[in-house]
């Protein structure tokens, strides 16, 4: 269900390999199997209707995203990150094809409340950390970059995996355009700009 969008271009041997990792995903209401973390990690999910499912399908959804044009807000976290890193890297005249370069899961593997932040546990934690060290093992990103900031928080590997990584503000946040000191005076936006200008390389120019 919660299989990561990989891009068309991601597996190529010369390419960005940009992993994004965002925060969590959400079930719509009145779904309760993941309100409680002891619960959803036991088998809450295995009750799932295909509605719920789909809630939760993050490679159809980006796909879906791209596809549609963002029309959805819920969907403009990629819509401000894939725009952050065309004008970093490629330079594509269609910025959604920045899409085929990368990849994208959440970090944390337990739905939010609808519209909120997920109040991650400690067990929350321990599984979202796991599940990263699988995903990067799994898909081999030569870089990574947190898109959320409670997510990058609770991320315990920044001095484990030998990559390049950053964490910044979620994308449809203020912060995204905001300069923050924690920044160094920079917008969360700019963050990933300079990251991937700096860090990243790969990218075939305005194809």
């Amino acid at each position: 269900m919660m299989t990561p969008f990989v891009g068309r271009r991601f597996t190529g041997s010369t390419g960005p390999r940009i992993l994004l990792v965002g925060e969590s995903h959400y079930l719509p209401e009145p779904s309760t199997q993941h309100h409680d973390a002891d619960g959803w990690y036991s088998g809450s999910s295995a009750t799932l209707t295909d509605k719920e499912i789909g809630w939760i399908s993050t490679a159809s959804i980006v796909r879906h995203a791209c596809e549609d044009g963002f029309k959805n807000k819920a969907h403009w976290i990629w819509k401000h990150a894939f725009q952050a890193i065309n004008e970093a890297g490629p330079g594509y005249e269609r910025f959604v094809d920045v899409a085929e370069d990368v990849a994208f899961y959440n970090f944390f593997q337990r739905p939010a409340l609808k519209g909120k932040s997920l109040r991650p546990t400690a067990q929350d934690v321990a599984v979202a950390n796991e599940v990263f060290g699988e995903t990067v093992r799994t898909l081999e990103p030569r870089a990574v970059a947190f898109i959320s900031q409670r997510a990058w928080r609770n991320f315990r590997g920044k001095k484990t995996f030998e990559l390049p990584m950053v964490g910044t503000a979620h994308p449809t946040c203020a912060h995204w355009n905001r300069v923050s000191r924690s920044y160094g005076d920079r917008t969360g936006k700019q963050v990933l700009i300079d990251f991937v200008r700096q860090r990243v390389g790969g990218f075939v120019s305005g194809v």
